[in-house]
């Protein structure tokens, strides 16, 4: 069974799996949003808390995550966006296509450009964001993603 490993890599999704989003329970949720990479630890349990479900989590918009008190900017995109490329591959799972590979390569680029773009301004530096468990991941689900691509194209 093919397997979409997702960001930091502690989600493993089956196909068979990521296409049963509206059943998922709140703890797959919550496992589910901790998996992404620049995710805040305290984010998943925000959804524990408010109990979202699969059936939640497909109809979450942004003024949903302010309510429940998710008001940072950069996580509340990680999560709209993760959102909607979740869906997307529920949409398209049945027969994956090569736009879809080269949106997650797209996807996986942004996440690895956003570290980069963090760094201490006073000194102008990023080495501690390229030496960072979370930039590595990011750069490992990159090269997946490259990988799975090159694989498509036979």
């Amino acid at each position: 069974m093919h397997s979409l490993h997702y960001n930091n890599g502690s989600i493993k999704l089956t196909r068979e799996r990521v296409t049963m989003v509206s059943r998922w329970e709140s703890n797959e949720v919550a496992r589910w949003i901790a998996g992404l990479a620049g995710i805040q630890p305290y984010i998943s349990e925000i959804f524990l808390k408010y109990n979202i479900n699969g059936s939640a989590l497909e109809t979450l918009l942004r003024h949903d995550l302010i309510r429940m008190g998710i008001t940072k900017l950069d996580q509340q995109l990680i999560l709209i966006q993760s959102i909607d490329l979740l869906l997307t591959l529920i949409t398209r799972l049945n027969s994956e296509t090569l736009a879809l590979l080269f949106m997650r390569i797209h996807c996986t680029t942004i996440t690895c450009f956003n570290l980069l773009k963090r760094f201490d301004e006073s000194t102008n530096d990023n080495s501690q964001v390229m030496g960072s468990p979370e930039f590595y991941s990011s750069i490992s689900n990159l090269s997946n993603a490259i990988v799975e691509t090159c694989h498509w194209l036979g």
